[in-house]
């Protein structure tokens, strides 16, 4: 796989939807996307106030360093959100799992290279590198829209399934990715979930630098 870690040195294209988000030409990117209920009202004000206690000690312009230390904060803090397993978690029938990681390989070699994802009962969690006029946003966009229209005929469900935004952070260098891809392999264990209940995909580079 050809991709490039975090320049510190080149501008980013920043795009912005509820969150910011960082694009760099071939850039590797860990991202996570989750559904709409898989964070109670109660635990995303909870997670609000911390950022915003974080962001009045820290007021912009940031760092490249900083902007970082918030994503990996804030993130962090989803994360733990999303594994006490909130809300209905349809993708934990085998079914619609499977039919999000079919959505998230659909074009892997073609639009995205897509390096390792995990499937979990309430959230997506996938190292990916988006191809030419394919850019983050419409990858993540088009991963959701063909993904919703067929777990809610599945579940006999209408109506929004994802939450509308994701979080996004580009691998910095070779610990980062370790760091990413293991995230990545362990988090079922992690959040306790029994076999079957999750889909764990890793291409053949994911593996072999796992082992390295």
């Amino acid at each position: 796989m050809e991709f490039k870690f975090f320049n510190p040195f080149a501008v980013p294209r920043v795009t912005r939807n509820r969150l910011p988000h960082w694009e760099q030409s071939s850039a590797l990117y860990f991202i996570t996307f989750h559904l709409a209920d898989s964070i109670p009202a109660e635990v995303r004000a909870r997670i609000e106030r911390s950022r915003d206690a974080w962001l009045a000690r820290h007021p912009e312009p940031w760092s490249a360093e900083v902007e970082q230390e918030y994503r990996e904060l804030y993130l962090g803090d989803v994360e733990r959100a999303l594994d006490e397993g909130c809300g209905l978690c349809p993708l934990r029938a085998a079914a619609c799992g499977g039919v999000v990681a079919d959505a998230l390989r659909h074009f892997d070699g073609d639009r995205v290279d897509v390096m390792a994802f995990v499937v979990m009962p309430n959230h997506v969690h996938a190292a990916v590198i988006p191809r030419g006029e394919w850019g983050l946003e419409k990858l993540v966009h088009s991963w959701k829209r063909w993904s919703a229209v067929r777990v809610n005929r599945l579940t006999g469900k209408a109506g929004e399934l994802w939450q509308p935004d994701y979080f996004d952070t580009i691998v910095r260098d070779r610990v980062h990715l370790g760091r990413v891809l293991r995230y990545i392999r362990n988090n079922p264990a992690k959040a306790g979930l029994r076999e079957g209940e999750s889909v764990l995909y890793e291409s053949e580079f994911a593996r072999g630098w796992l082992e390295t």
